[in-house]
């Protein structure tokens, strides 16, 4: 039997535990090393210390949308070889 909340028999995935700090900080991780950027390197870009950027990937700092912005700007352009 089907309800309008799906199958009753197959345990639903909780999407509330979800936490989007995870995708960030794995995307610029991984973004960064992909573009062969070191977090120095991305720090004077962005005009911040390196310790921040590792405390960011390190979920020790939760990251602004602004800042998150800037980050994907200064990745695409480098890994484009803009400078």
């Amino acid at each position: 039997m089907l309800t309008k909340f799906g199958n009753p028999y197959i345990p639903q995935k909780n999407y509330i535990d979800f936490d989007p700090s995870d995708f960030i900080k794995n995307r610029i991780a991984l973004a960064r090393m992909k573009a062969k950027i070191t977090q120095t390197s991305l720090a004077k870009s962005l005009n911040v210390s390196q310790a921040y950027i590792s405390k960011i990937e390190n979920d020790e700092y939760k990251i602004t949308e602004k800042l998150f912005a800037k980050v994907n700007g200064v990745i695409e352009k480098i890994s484009k070889g803009v400078k």
